[in-house]
């Protein structure tokens, strides 16, 4: 990995962590952090999945268009 690769994603990560830093709950976090996801990654659309204090994982966000172009 190239140097300058490596100081783009620290950048990247950066960025982030401050947007997520300004949050004040985890439902906001969640929606800006989706929103990042699908920034940084160019997709059209990007879910965040979460463990259960009983184990089981559940998806607490979701962000994007599908095929159709409708909102999910």
């Amino acid at each position: 990995m190239e140097l300058g690769d490596i100081r783009e994603q620290l950048h990247n990560l950066n960025e982030v962590s401050q947007t997520l830093m300004e949050c004040e709950s985890v439902t906001d976090a969640v929606q800006k952090a989706l929103v990042e996801v699908r920034s940084k990654l160019d997709v059209q659309v990007a879910s965040i999945f979460l463990f259960s204090n009983e184990g089981v994982i559940r998806r607490v966000g979701i962000n994007g268009v599908d095929a159709k172009g409708e909102p999910k």
